[in-house]
Order: C-alpha cells, then structure tokens, then sequence
C-alpha cells in the first residue's frame, strides 16, 4: 500500500522523505484523524513511534492497540492494517528500511554474523527506546551531518534488536585500542570542516563501526558525533559542514538522562531569552518537543551558559535574559 497516494482531510498531514546515505531508508511522519490503512505488507521492516492519540491495528490475527511513546514494529511480509481508535486521532513517525539493515546493525553490536531479527509483539512499550527513535527521525529528517546520522541509526537499531528483537546479542568484549581512537581523535580535530562520515572513522582505526564508537566513549567520555559538535561549539569562528555553529561564552555541556542523541539546533545569537518549552520551540522549529531533558520544572530557567537537550535530541543553548 502507497500511502503517499492517500487522500487527506483537513487536520491530517504526511511527509515522506529518505535517507539514502544509510541505505534503503524510507521515513514518514503522519498525523491521520479518519484515514486507515487496509490489510497490507511491508517488503522490509517497518518501525515506528506513536507521538499522540491511539492507533488500532489487526496483525498477526489479533487487535492491537498502541498509544503515546509505544513502539509499533512490523516484520517483512507481515498483514496489517492501521486507523484511529477514537475521533482524536493519531501521530506517528515511522521508519521503513530493508531488513538487512538491521541485521548489520545487529552483527555489527555483536562482533560477528547473526540471523535476521524479527519481532514476537508488533507493540513494545519501552518509553526511553521510544524517545531515542523519536530523536533519530528528527534527526534524519534535518541534519546533514553524515557522522551523527549513521552512528544514531546503528546505535538506536542494534538496541532495539538487543532488547527487543528474537536474537541474542553477546557483545564483543572490548579492550582500550586506545591507538585506534587517538588515530580518530586527530582525525575529527583535523577535519571540522568536512562532513565526516562512520565508515570513514572506521576504516581509518580498523575496528567495525559498533566497537568504534564503543571504545572512543569509553576512552573519552563522548562518542565520535558528540566530540565533533564540541569541537564545533569550541571553535565558533568555523563553519562546520553540516554541524551548525552557535556561540557563548564559557558555556558547558549538561548530560541528560537520554545519553546517546546529541545532535546540534541553531541558536541565534540576538534571541536571547530565557530558556523555557516555548523559547526552545521556536528556537529548533520542531513540533515533536513536549519536554526538557534535565529541565526543573520548578525553576523558571536553566543556568546561563548551560546546553540542554530538548526532547528531539537538539543541543539547546540555555542564556538569561
């Protein structure tokens, strides 16, 4: 079923788009009131996150439900269908891509080959696995920076397959190589201007892409994309491709519960007001923000000088009025 070919009432929206630099990768994020989706398949895996409301959906012979912050997953070939479960509703980003996609992801977490992933339940409920979807489709959706992109595609599916998919994973047990990340570290400081790609970095250290990032965060607290950025933020005279530049004087970076999403938002240096859930909005431009990672609620603003993450994974420059 093409559901680009649909046609919408007032109040829902789709857009489509690809990500042709991972691989197979096709993304939609829909907002559907009365549309549904008759019994149908998929070729390859379809992932997807329910941002609001509830979708109601037959597979695998039964009636599902899944609400906000669930995850629904969709084998090859597998019958469904999909609509609203009231007049509210429902949101969702969803991922479609070919199946051996995630099987590398998998081998690669693993350290060898492993069979292809399927999932027993089409509904998972794992918030925190859901806000880091949520945040990879954001990003696949505006970042151009081909690090950050494909290190958050491999690390976000090679978790979803190890806590959720029908394979076990034993990770590779890793040692320092604290050569191979030097060799990336003075590499990534040498090339903030160039939009460096995973498989550049990997074959420069001759580890897979999974072990390079995992070894480079234990050496240095930060993965390959994350140290990037910083060097980016600490040097706002460049004009990093892809990464964009915002500047502040003795600014700090502030580690939110939601560890692996780092990606960069523009923060114009005259809006200069406090940080809140409205600023922030504005300032990234994104709708999918309903909450601040390690904002206090209690507390009309964050420290001057601190970056946040917002919920779509954006690195937000906290400044007082």
């Amino acid at each position: 079923m093409d559901c680009r070919k649909e046609q919408l009432l007032q109040g829902e929206r789709t857009k489509f788009w690809r990500a042709d630099d991972i691989g197979d990768v096709e993304l939609l994020h829909a907002r559907y009131l009365k549309y549904s989706f008759g019994r149908h398949t998929h070729e390859g895996l379809a992932v997807g996150v329910i941002r609001h409301g509830v979708e109601s959906f037959s597979c695998v012979g039964s009636r599902h439900y899944a609400v906000a912050d669930q995850i629904i997953v969709f084998n090859p070939d597998e019958v469904h269908t999909g609509e609203a479960a009231d007049q509210e509703g429902w949101e969702f980003r969803v991922f479609y891509f070919d199946s051996e996609l995630l099987r590398t992801a998998a081998s690669l977490a693993s350290g060898k080959q492993v069979d292809l992933p399927a999932f027993r339940n089409p509904v998972i409920d794992d918030p925190d696995l859901a806000l880091q979807l949520c945040q990879l489709h954001a990003v696949l959706e505006t970042e151009p920076s081909h690090l950050t992109r494909q290190e958050l595609f491999l690390l976000t599916f090679a978790e979803l397959t190890k806590r959720h998919a029908d394979v076990r994973l034993n990770e590779p047990s890793r040692g320092l190589e604290r050569q191979a990340v030097r060799r990336v570290r003075e590499y990534l400081d040498a090339n903030t201007r160039r939009n460096v790609a995973l498989d550049e970095l990997s074959g420069l250290s001759g580890l897979s892409p999974y072990h390079l990032i995992r070894v480079f965060r234990q050496e240095l607290g930060l993965s390959p994309h994350a140290y990037f950025g910083k060097n980016i933020l600490a040097s706002p005279t460049r004009e990093g491709v892809g990464l964009p530049v915002f500047y502040a004087p003795n600014f700090r970076m502030v580690e939110g519960p939601t560890r692996n999403i780092r990606s960069l938002a523009r923060v114009r240096q005259g809006n200069r007001k406090t940080v809140d859930e409205h600023s922030i909005r504005r300032n990234c431009g994104r709708r999918n923000i309903s909450r601040l990672v390690g904002f206090n609620e209690s507390q009309e603003s964050t420290p001057r000088g601190d970056l946040c993450r917002g919920y779509c994974g954006c690195w937000l420059l906290c400044v007082a009025r």
